[in-house]
């Protein structure tokens, strides 16, 4: 998947969060739970945009794995309003899949990413002059 592709999809997944939690009842545990989602889910596309943007392979991984915990922690609060049965199957279902896809999606990259720096961290080996980053 390219990057694009990447911002477009958690983009729309926020957009998707946006209109779940507006659907949340106006009690005080509907409440309470859509303010920590909204926050969390609009965090996943805003922190997948400065993955972009990242100045050094350090700040890459640790925004990536913002990524993976934000999209974790959007499978919770789903996992919550289905079990308090806050909303329906078919209105949280969509989003929760996609909150699962996406964290794959980071985990598999942040995966990939450390083995490719522990790959390159190896080819240089030590006393190469060059700083190791720190994992």
């Amino acid at each position: 998947m390219k990057p694009s592709e990447l911002k477009d999809r958690t983009r729309k997944f926020s957009v998707s969060v946006i209109k779940l939690v507006e659907q949340l009842p106006a009690t005080v545990i509907g409440q309470s739970i859509a303010e920590p989602m909204v926050k969390v889910g609009l965090t996943v596309g805003s922190k997948y945009r400065t993955i972009c943007h990242a100045p050094n392979p350090y700040c890459f991984m640790e925004r990536l794995a913002e990524c993976r915990e934000a999209a974790d922690e959007c499978v919770y609060w789903l996992d919550l309003i289905l079990e308090a049965e806050l909303l329906g199957a078919e209105e949280v279902e969509p989003a929760r899949t996609e909150a699962r896809r996406l964290r794959r999606i980071f985990s598999k990259s942040h995966r990939a990413a450390s083995k490719r720096q522990r790959d390159e961290t190896y080819r240089r080996g030590p006393g190469s002059g060059e700083d190791d980053i720190p994992f």
